[in-house]
């Protein structure tokens, strides 16, 4: 049985019940607790010492950036650690919505100071999660049974959505928690009541697994990033008749008509994967030219270089879905080319895809997120085409919750 080692920081409002309520569940989904002492202290020396191995670390906290850092400085020896972020308590982290999005500040209390703190302050909590790579994870709680259930998914645990109802008996729910029609008691699902679309419930799914839902052609694609570009490359080398037209060349597009849309900043451009017999680098060169290059590794020894540059391009794309930037550019229409689908189209200005050519990488995939045909007259038929660096899945729905909402370089060895 897998121990969870369960500590929760002194905020002052009901500390004890809400750490009490999370290891309920964490029991019921067959876990052994270890308690820590409620303090602001994110397991002490506990986490140094080698008891930690093998074990799971859980905190429960307002929001902090000092705490999370220490997963990375630290040196704590727990297989896992997981931050449970208390909705109800924080006044910066105080929905779905500001967990996304909101950028985390140094620390008001300015004791954040290792190396980590300079790096991520301003950065969200899902980009820090993507930086800690999985040794460390922070999940948004609206109450204590969603924060635990959130743990409980990201450990993969079938039991993730059972918890303890308030009259003691057990029951699997949704960590869907808004009022259905005025009654939050209900048992009718959110989608039965109107109150959650299809597209935002398959979305709800996804988000917990990271998949993506995706309409390629007409149907639904439930896939992940590796998959969609893996296919991309195969059919590019094995069966390119089938593709061809996914291309775009110059002589297709409308002068002047290619833009690139940057309004976001603080990404990683550039992703490294260690394999088993060198280092492939893949990097977005347009957005490495205007920010300079912002690197992450990944090691997998285990994989071929082939294998390693899909994972870096799937990686790369995973680190650009949340801020959705995109090209637009117009075109004289291609029958073959629909949303859903991959396709390269250089810069014309900066000729990315050319110099990743000649130094033996493979080209920038973009994905089809709109087009738009036009025909006006006896002139051309043309289409207005919106790609993304990445493709993204539908939202989320944000959990409504109570009283108010808040507002380093590698060489690359080819």
């Amino acid at each position: 049985m897998t121990t969870i080692v369960l500590g929760c920081d002194s905020n002052g409002k009901n500390d004890k019940a809400y750490r009490d309520q999370v290891a309920s569940i964490l029991k019921t989904a067959g876990y052994k607790i270890e308690y820590l002492t409620i303090s602001p202290t994110p397991f002490g020396v506990y986490g140094y010492q080698s008891k930690a191995r093998g074990k799971i670390g859980v905190y429960i906290m307002a929001a902090s950036l000092v705490s999370v850092t220490d997963v990375a400085s630290s040196g704590w020896k727990f297989d896992k650690t997981y931050f449970i972020i208390r909705g109800d308590v924080s006044t910066l982290i105080n929905s779905e919505s500001a967990f996304n999005k909101r950028g985390i500040p140094k620390d008001h209390h300015g004791d954040c100071t290792n190396v980590y703190c300079d790096r991520w302050q301003g950065k969200t909590y899902p980009q820090i999660n993507n930086i800690l790579g999985g040794k460390g994870v922070v999940v948004y709680g609206a109450n204590a049974t969603d924060g635990a259930n959130k743990v409980l998914q990201e450990l993969g645990n079938p039991q993730a959505a059972y918890s303890t109802n308030s009259n003691g008996k057990g029951g699997y729910q949704s960590s869907y928690n808004g009022s259905l029609q005025g009654n939050s008691d209900s048992n009718i699902s959110p989608l039965l009541q109107g109150e959650m679309t299809f597209e935002e419930l398959v979305g709800e799914i996804c988000h917990g697994i990271d998949l993506m839902f995706l309409c390629k052609r007409s149907t639904v694609v439930v896939t992940d990033f590796s998959t969609i570009f893996a296919e991309a490359e195969y059919l590019r080398k094995n069966h390119y008749s089938a593709i061809a037209d996914e291309d775009i060349h110059f002589w297709q597009l409308e002068e002047d008509s290619y833009e690139l849309n940057v309004n976001n900043h603080a990404f990683y451009n550039t992703v490294y994967v260690e394999y088993k017999n060198g280092t492939v680098k893949e990097q977005f060169l347009d957005l490495a030219h205007i920010f300079g290059e912002v690197s992450i590794t990944y090691k997998d020894k285990k994989v071929d270089k082939t294998t390693a540059q899909m994972k870096a391009k799937s990686y790369l794309a995973a680190h650009l879905r949340d801020f959705e930037l995109t090209v637009e550019a117009s075109m004289l229409t291609e029958g073959n080319i629909d949303i859903g689908d991959i396709v390269t189209l250089d810069n014309p200005h900066t000729l990315p895809n050319q110099t990743k050519s000649a130094q033996g990488g493979l080209p920038e995939y973009l994905f089809v997120k709109g087009v738009n045909t036009n025909w006006e007259g006896d002139g051309y038929i043309t289409s207005d085409l919106e790609l993304q660096f990445s493709p993204t899945s539908p939202s989320k729905k944000e959990v409504p919750t109570a009283g108010t909402w808040g507002t380093t370089n590698n060489v690359p060895n080819e």
